[in-house]
C-alpha cells in the first residue's frame, strides 16, 4: 500500500517541506490515531488480539478505505479491524493519488496515476 500510495506520501512531503506542517498529526484527544496528510486518518489496532477497532470520527463524511463504506463523522464508531489491514479513512470528496504496485520506488512508474475517489 505504500508503494501504491507513494505520489500521495511524496505530495504531503512536498507540502511538509514548504508549510512546516507535519504529515502525520495526532488527532487531538485520541492517543492511538492520527491523520496521514490532510486527507486520511489512520487508527492502528493497539490490543492484542483484537479483530475490531473503537474510533473517534473527526467531523465531516469519512469512507472506509477497504470497504468504501460512508460513515458520518464527529462521534466513536467501532470498525472492523482484522490482522491483515489497519483501519484507515479517507476524508470523503478527497483525491488520492496512487499509482501501480511496485516493489521500490525506483521501480515503479508514475506514467499513470489512479486515485481513491468516491
Amino acid at each position: 500500500l505504500r508503494m501504491e500510495l507513494f505520489p500521495y506520501i511524496y505530495s504531503n512531503a512536498i507540502a511538509t517541506r514548504i508549510e512546516g506542517k507535519n504529515m502525520i498529526r495526532p488527532v487531538n484527544g485520541h492517543l492511538y490515531e492520527f491523520y496521514f496528510g490532510n486527507e486520511m486518518l489512520v487508527a492502528p489496532v493497539y490490543e492484542q488480539g483484537a479483530s475490531t477497532r473503537t474510533l473517534f470520527l473527526p467531523e465531516g463524511n469519512w469512507i472506509d478505505y477497504w470497504t468504501n463504506e460512508l460513515l458520518s463523522g464527529d462521534k466513536e464508531i467501532t470498525i472492523d479491524a482484522p490482522i491483515e489491514k489497519i483501519p484507515i479513512l479517507v476524508r470523503e470528496g478527497a483525491i488520492i493519488p496512487m499509482r501501480q504496485y511496485a516493489t521500490s520506488v525506483e521501480k515503479g512508474s508514475n506514467d499513470t496515476i489512479a486515485y481513491f475517489s468516491r
